[in-house]
């Protein structure tokens, strides 16, 4: 029945099967929960076709172990479970009839970005040993079949990012050795700035490379410019050192951004901020249709902006659960004793802020002292802000913007007509 299931949800918009509940939500656990979770990835790569990247992981609740099967919405249906479609309907799923069947059949799929051709890409533009970990990963988890063979295109068109001999655009952004000269969005803009008004400039640099390479060398970058306390501990002679930022959180901001951005978008890209008290990092695109920020927050069902690269993602065991990213980012920053991560969304793109604990880390003095003098749906223009604190054009719209990204107001409006509107988030 699971892969039954399985194979209803991919025919659907996705979804989530949960072992170890009982029929009152009543939380039972299972037993040998690697086992079945090892078992489960086996049997789903063998029975579901088309291929399709469903995360399979334990979780605990009320200290019993739970396996959590999520499900994306499939790009290819429609889907079979040995050889046998099934589709859910309303809260069941069963077997499609010849109707549901051609249905499926017809009805339009998306052609996203990432399965468009690159053309004139060669397989010698690509990194090989990237490619070949990226099948070793996904053989290794049972997320191949152990028969499969490496062969560069046959494990792109096994990752959906060949069709026949013609390579795909996220075949480039993945595994491609210089991806910046077709696609020049790929590179990563990173800055270090010594002071709160982004006046005096450490460091600046841009970064090019397939996204396995990006995600080392943006690392790199944080852990250089990231404070780290060392002690030595009451009776330990070991001497422990403590990052001012849990590294793994900086890692899953990361890789969201690399895997969610909008690739689409020639005049988009990843920018990465490090300031003395927070790191902000930016990626170009917007939030799924009908999704909040406190969805976000909450954990969702799986709906990337590019489900193949998140797809190899997954595969190579870099995140383990698409969709539980923001959930997993808040629990480290707890455990360091940390504010949760912030999240905002303007029209350009998806903003993450990470910040150390403390009233300096948030605002500088003009928008403390404009917030200060705000009551709840107040409005300022840019050139209003500007001409009070004498100051530019550019730092006028960074401060308003950034006042945006952390909730203390609202954005209505555009070009000359926009406003900034006071929302009603307390300011302390």
């Amino acid at each position: 029945m699971i892969g039954q299931n399985v194979c209803g949800f991919a025919n659907a918009e996705g979804g989530s099967i949960l072992i170890g509940m009982g029929d009152r939500r009543e939380v039972l656990g299972v037993s040998n929960p690697e086992k079945i979770t090892n078992e489960l990835r086996k049997r789903l790569a063998e029975g579901l076709s088309p291929r399709l990247a469903v995360s399979v992981i334990t979780i605990q609740a009320q200290g019993k172990d739970l396996v959590i099967i999520d499900v994306p919405q499939g790009a290819d249906r429609p889907y079979t479970w040995n050889r046998r479609i099934f589709v859910r309907t309303e809260d069941k799923t069963v077997e499609a009839g010849p109707e549901v069947i051609g249905n499926l059949l017809t009805s339009p799929k998306g052609f996203h970005w990432e399965r468009q051709p690159a053309l004139g890409t060669e397989v010698s533009d690509l990194d090989e040993q990237e490619v070949r970990k990226s099948f070793n990963e996904a053989r290794r988890n049972h997320l191949l079949s152990q028969d499969d063979r490496f062969n560069v295109l046959d494990t792109l068109r096994l990752f959906h990012l060949a069709d026949g001999g013609q390579i795909a655009n996220g075949a480039v952004v993945l595994f491609g050795n210089h991806p910046e000269n077709r696609l020049p969005q790929t590179r990563v803009r990173a800055v270090c700035y010594s002071d709160m008004e982004d006046s005096e400039l450490v460091d600046s640099r841009v970064m090019e490379g397939n996204a396995f390479h990006l995600v080392q060398v943006i690392m790199e970058f944080l852990h250089r410019h990231t404070s780290i306390s060392s002690s030595i501990p009451m009776g330990n002679l070991q001497r422990v050192e403590k990052p001012a930022y849990p590294f793994r959180a900086l890692q899953e901001a990361v890789l969201n951004a690399i895997q969610h951005r909008d690739y689409e978008a020639y005049d988009g890209g990843i920018s990465v901020v490090v300031r003395p008290n927070s790191i902000e990092v930016w990626n170009s695109g917007a939030l799924p249709l009908g999704m909040t920020i406190d969805d976000l927050k909450r954990g969702h069902h799986s709906r990337p902006h590019n489900p193949d690269i998140a797809h190899v993602f997954f595969l190579r065991g870099y995140v383990e659960r698409i969709g539980s990213g923001a959930q997993r980012m808040i629990k480290m920053c707890r455990s360091a004793g940390l504010p949760d991560p912030e999240w905002g969304q303007d029209s350009g793109g998806i903003t993450v802020v990470l910040r150390k604990p403390g009233r300096m880390s948030a605002l500088n003095e003009r928008q403390e002292t404009l917030l200060q003098g705000m009551k709840t749906k107040d409005a300022i223009s840019t050139s209003a802000f500007r001409e009070r604190f004498s100051m530019s054009d550019r730092q006028a719209r960074n401060d308003l913007t950034d006042l945006v990204k952390t909730g203390y107001l609202r954005r209505v409006g555009s070009g000359p007509a926009t406003r900034y509107v006071r929302t009603e988030k307390d300011f302390e």
